[in-house]
Protein backbone atom coordinates (compact mmCIF):
# COMPACT_ATOMS: atom_id res chain seq x y z
CA UNK A 1 0.00 0.00 0.00
CA UNK A 2 1.40 3.26 -0.93
CA UNK A 3 1.92 5.51 2.21
CA UNK A 4 -0.24 8.45 2.12
CA UNK A 5 2.14 12.26 2.27
CA UNK A 6 -0.01 14.62 4.09
CA UNK A 7 -1.74 17.45 1.90
CA UNK A 8 -0.06 15.55 -0.95
CA UNK A 9 3.22 17.20 0.10
CA UNK A 10 1.31 20.66 -1.43
CA UNK A 11 1.61 23.24 1.18
CA UNK A 12 -0.60 25.35 -0.93
CA UNK A 13 -3.52 22.87 -0.24
CA UNK A 14 -3.22 23.14 3.26
CA UNK A 15 -3.17 26.92 3.03
CA UNK A 16 -6.35 26.97 0.85
CA UNK A 17 -8.09 24.17 3.47
CA UNK A 18 -6.89 26.47 6.59
CA UNK A 19 -8.23 29.83 5.08
CA UNK A 20 -11.91 27.94 4.10
CA UNK A 21 -12.27 26.47 7.23
CA UNK A 22 -11.46 29.45 9.27
CA UNK A 23 -14.11 30.73 6.41
CA UNK A 24 -16.48 28.55 7.37
CA UNK A 25 -16.24 29.53 11.41
CA UNK A 26 -16.08 33.18 11.08
CA UNK A 27 -19.34 32.62 9.19
CA UNK A 28 -20.84 30.96 11.84
CA UNK A 29 -21.25 27.64 9.31
CA UNK A 30 -19.88 24.97 11.76
CA UNK A 31 -22.46 23.09 13.52
CA UNK A 32 -22.31 19.72 15.49
CA UNK A 33 -24.83 16.77 14.73
CA UNK A 34 -24.99 17.26 10.56
CA UNK A 35 -22.60 16.90 7.54
CA UNK A 36 -24.41 19.50 5.81
CA UNK A 37 -27.72 21.19 6.18
CA UNK A 38 -28.87 24.75 4.96
CA UNK A 39 -28.83 28.13 6.90
CA UNK A 40 -30.13 31.49 6.61
CA UNK A 41 -30.19 32.50 3.10
CA UNK A 42 -29.06 29.01 1.69
CA UNK A 43 -25.85 29.23 3.22
CA UNK A 44 -24.14 26.17 3.64
CA UNK A 45 -23.82 24.60 7.46
CA UNK A 46 -22.21 21.19 8.53
CA UNK A 47 -19.30 19.37 11.02
CA UNK A 48 -15.86 19.58 10.91
CA UNK A 49 -16.00 16.90 8.21
CA UNK A 50 -18.86 18.63 6.09
CA UNK A 51 -17.06 21.98 5.82
CA UNK A 52 -13.76 20.45 5.16
CA UNK A 53 -15.22 18.30 2.00
CA UNK A 54 -17.68 21.66 1.15
CA UNK A 55 -14.29 23.47 0.76
CA UNK A 56 -12.97 20.86 -1.27
CA UNK A 57 -15.92 20.78 -3.50
CA UNK A 58 -16.36 24.66 -3.77
CA UNK A 59 -12.80 25.54 -4.28
CA UNK A 60 -11.43 22.60 -6.62
CA UNK A 61 -15.00 21.66 -8.46
CA UNK A 62 -15.65 18.48 -7.11
CA UNK A 63 -18.83 16.87 -5.94
CA UNK A 64 -17.79 14.59 -3.05
CA UNK A 65 -20.55 13.68 0.07
CA UNK A 66 -20.18 16.19 2.57
CA UNK A 67 -20.17 12.57 5.27
CA UNK A 68 -17.73 11.08 2.74
CA UNK A 69 -14.62 10.23 5.57
CA UNK A 70 -12.53 8.49 2.65
CA UNK A 71 -12.21 11.88 1.11
CA UNK A 72 -9.52 12.97 3.47
CA UNK A 73 -7.50 10.17 1.93
CA UNK A 74 -8.08 10.37 -1.58
CA UNK A 75 -7.79 14.55 -1.17
CA UNK A 76 -5.99 15.34 1.06
CA UNK A 77 -4.10 12.18 1.46
CA UNK A 78 -4.83 12.13 5.42
CA UNK A 79 -5.80 8.42 6.69
CA UNK A 80 -9.61 8.63 6.66
CA UNK A 81 -9.40 6.80 10.35
CA UNK A 82 -7.99 10.21 11.31
CA UNK A 83 -10.98 12.04 9.65
CA UNK A 84 -13.38 9.80 12.04
CA UNK A 85 -11.02 11.04 14.94
CA UNK A 86 -11.31 14.49 14.13
CA UNK A 87 -15.31 14.15 13.24
CA UNK A 88 -15.50 12.29 16.80
CA UNK A 89 -13.76 15.14 18.76
CA UNK A 90 -15.47 18.16 17.22
CA UNK A 91 -18.98 16.74 18.21
CA UNK A 92 -17.68 15.77 21.82
CA UNK A 93 -15.66 18.78 22.80
CA UNK A 94 -17.46 22.01 24.45
CA UNK A 95 -19.12 24.76 22.11
CA UNK A 96 -15.86 26.93 22.38
CA UNK A 97 -13.09 24.19 21.75
CA UNK A 98 -15.04 22.62 18.99
CA UNK A 99 -15.59 25.69 16.99
CA UNK A 100 -11.60 26.32 16.29
CA UNK A 101 -11.31 22.10 16.49
CA UNK A 102 -11.46 21.60 12.50
CA UNK A 103 -8.69 24.81 11.96
CA UNK A 104 -6.16 23.37 14.57
CA UNK A 105 -6.16 19.74 13.26
CA UNK A 106 -4.96 20.42 10.21
CA UNK A 107 -3.04 23.27 11.26
CA UNK A 108 -1.00 20.94 13.27
CA UNK A 109 -0.59 18.45 10.35
CA UNK A 110 3.00 19.22 8.72
CA UNK A 111 2.94 18.90 5.21
CA UNK A 112 4.00 15.58 3.34
CA UNK A 113 4.01 13.95 6.95
CA UNK A 114 3.48 10.13 6.87
CA UNK A 115 0.45 10.66 9.31
CA UNK A 116 0.01 6.12 9.14
CA UNK A 117 1.14 5.71 13.07
CA UNK A 118 -1.02 8.95 14.43
CA UNK A 119 -4.03 6.61 15.64
CA UNK A 120 -2.22 3.53 16.46
CA UNK A 121 0.18 6.03 19.04
CA UNK A 122 -3.38 7.39 19.76
CA UNK A 123 -5.20 4.08 20.56
CA UNK A 124 -1.76 3.05 22.75
CA UNK A 125 -2.44 6.60 24.58
CA UNK A 126 -6.14 6.06 25.64
CA UNK A 127 -4.78 2.46 27.49
CA UNK A 128 -1.46 3.99 29.02
CA UNK A 129 -1.52 7.58 29.81
CA UNK A 130 -1.23 8.02 33.77
CA UNK A 131 -3.65 10.35 34.85
CA UNK A 132 -6.86 9.51 32.68
CA UNK A 133 -5.43 5.52 30.83
CA UNK A 134 -8.16 3.03 30.24
CA UNK A 135 -5.81 0.84 33.27
CA UNK A 136 -7.39 3.12 35.55
CA UNK A 137 -10.79 1.83 35.10
CA UNK A 138 -9.25 -1.80 36.97
CA UNK A 139 -8.53 -2.41 40.54
CA UNK A 140 -7.01 -5.63 40.32
CA UNK A 141 -3.38 -4.96 39.20
CA UNK A 142 -2.45 -7.96 37.55
CA UNK A 143 -5.69 -6.73 35.19
CA UNK A 144 -3.76 -2.91 34.83
CA UNK A 145 -0.54 -4.44 33.94
CA UNK A 146 -2.39 -6.60 31.63
CA UNK A 147 -3.80 -3.25 29.94
CA UNK A 148 -0.84 -1.70 30.08
CA UNK A 149 1.30 -4.39 28.13
CA UNK A 150 -1.31 -4.03 25.41
CA UNK A 151 -0.88 -0.77 25.36
CA UNK A 152 2.68 -0.84 24.99
CA UNK A 153 3.12 -3.70 22.36
CA UNK A 154 0.53 -1.09 20.17
CA UNK A 155 3.00 1.69 20.50
CA UNK A 156 5.60 -0.89 19.78
CA UNK A 157 3.75 -2.03 16.66
CA UNK A 158 3.51 1.72 15.59
CA UNK A 159 7.54 1.58 15.29
CA UNK A 160 7.39 -0.26 11.98
CA UNK A 161 9.29 -3.46 13.89
CA UNK A 162 8.92 -7.02 12.99
CA UNK A 163 6.76 -9.22 15.51
CA UNK A 164 6.12 -12.61 16.07
CA UNK A 165 2.43 -14.24 16.33
CA UNK A 166 3.03 -15.65 19.83
CA UNK A 167 4.60 -12.26 20.98
CA UNK A 168 0.99 -11.04 19.97
CA UNK A 169 -0.99 -13.39 21.31
CA UNK A 170 1.05 -13.31 24.68
CA UNK A 171 -0.35 -9.63 25.30
CA UNK A 172 -3.53 -10.29 23.33
CA UNK A 173 -5.03 -12.87 25.37
CA UNK A 174 -3.98 -11.40 28.91
CA UNK A 175 -5.92 -8.09 27.56
CA UNK A 176 -9.13 -9.32 26.11
CA UNK A 177 -9.68 -11.64 29.87
CA UNK A 178 -9.33 -8.44 31.63
CA UNK A 179 -11.60 -6.32 29.57
CA UNK A 180 -13.96 -9.14 29.84
CA UNK A 181 -14.18 -8.43 33.29
CA UNK A 182 -15.81 -5.08 32.93
CA UNK A 183 -18.60 -6.09 32.08
CA UNK A 184 -20.21 -2.65 30.35
CA UNK A 185 -16.98 -2.46 28.13
CA UNK A 186 -16.73 -5.70 26.86
CA UNK A 187 -16.68 -5.10 23.44
CA UNK A 188 -15.29 -8.61 22.52
CA UNK A 189 -16.61 -8.02 18.48
CA UNK A 190 -14.64 -5.21 18.17
CA UNK A 191 -11.48 -7.30 20.01
CA UNK A 192 -12.13 -9.89 17.79
CA UNK A 193 -10.90 -7.43 14.96
CA UNK A 194 -7.70 -7.28 16.77
CA UNK A 195 -6.68 -10.79 15.19
CA UNK A 196 -5.90 -9.28 11.89
CA UNK A 197 -2.57 -7.68 13.45
CA UNK A 198 -2.07 -11.07 14.24
CA UNK A 199 0.17 -11.34 10.69
CA UNK A 200 3.92 -11.99 10.38
CA UNK A 201 4.84 -8.53 8.38
CA UNK A 202 6.27 -5.26 9.87
CA UNK A 203 2.56 -3.64 9.76
CA UNK A 204 3.87 -0.67 8.13
CA UNK A 205 0.59 1.15 8.20
CA UNK A 206 -1.36 -0.53 11.01
CA UNK A 207 -3.93 -0.34 8.85
CA UNK A 208 -5.32 -3.20 10.66
CA UNK A 209 -5.60 -1.83 14.06
CA UNK A 210 -7.18 1.51 12.63
CA UNK A 211 -10.28 -0.56 12.15
CA UNK A 212 -10.31 -0.35 15.82
CA UNK A 213 -12.93 2.57 15.79
CA UNK A 214 -11.66 5.79 17.25
CA UNK A 215 -14.56 6.53 18.80
CA UNK A 216 -14.29 3.30 21.04
CA UNK A 217 -11.21 4.44 22.42
CA UNK A 218 -12.85 7.75 22.99
CA UNK A 219 -15.52 6.30 24.64
CA UNK A 220 -13.26 4.12 27.09
CA UNK A 221 -11.41 7.19 27.59
CA UNK A 222 -14.23 8.91 29.05
CA UNK A 223 -15.71 5.94 30.82
CA UNK A 224 -18.54 7.37 29.63
CA UNK A 225 -21.27 5.22 32.80
CA UNK A 226 -18.72 6.78 35.34
CA UNK A 227 -17.89 10.17 34.84
CA UNK A 228 -20.32 13.63 34.41
CA UNK A 229 -20.51 15.30 31.47
CA UNK A 230 -17.92 17.80 32.92
CA UNK A 231 -15.34 15.11 33.48
CA UNK A 232 -15.72 13.73 30.31
CA UNK A 233 -15.50 17.49 28.73
CA UNK A 234 -12.32 17.82 30.33
CA UNK A 235 -10.90 13.51 29.02
CA UNK A 236 -11.82 15.00 25.53
CA UNK A 237 -9.87 18.68 25.49
CA UNK A 238 -6.86 16.69 26.72
CA UNK A 239 -7.90 13.84 24.28
CA UNK A 240 -7.55 16.62 21.68
CA UNK A 241 -4.48 17.98 22.64
CA UNK A 242 -2.89 14.93 22.48
CA UNK A 243 -3.71 13.93 18.86
CA UNK A 244 -2.47 17.78 17.81
CA UNK A 245 0.63 16.24 19.73
CA UNK A 246 0.74 13.04 17.40
CA UNK A 247 -0.16 15.27 14.60
CA UNK A 248 2.41 17.93 14.38
CA UNK A 249 5.27 15.02 15.38
CA UNK A 250 4.58 12.70 12.68
CA UNK A 251 7.51 12.78 10.29
CA UNK A 252 7.82 14.05 7.12
CA UNK A 253 10.05 11.30 4.90
CA UNK A 254 13.75 12.83 3.48
CA UNK A 255 12.37 12.32 0.22
CA UNK A 256 9.49 14.95 0.67
CA UNK A 257 11.03 17.35 2.47
CA UNK A 258 14.08 18.07 0.36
Amino acid sequence: MKTLIAFNGDPALKAMMLEEIEKHRKADQLVKGTYETTGKGGMFRGCAIGCSIDSLNVRLGKTISHGNHAAYESELSIPEILAYLEDGLFERLDDKLSMTWPGRFLSAIPVGADLSHVHGKFFAWTLLDEKIGFWRDWSDRADQQAVKDFGNFVAYLATDQPFKKQEWDAVRHPFINSLARLDSLARLDSLARLDRLARLDRLARLDSLARLDSLDSLARLARLDSLDSLARLEIYKIASEKVLQLLSEAPVPSEVSK
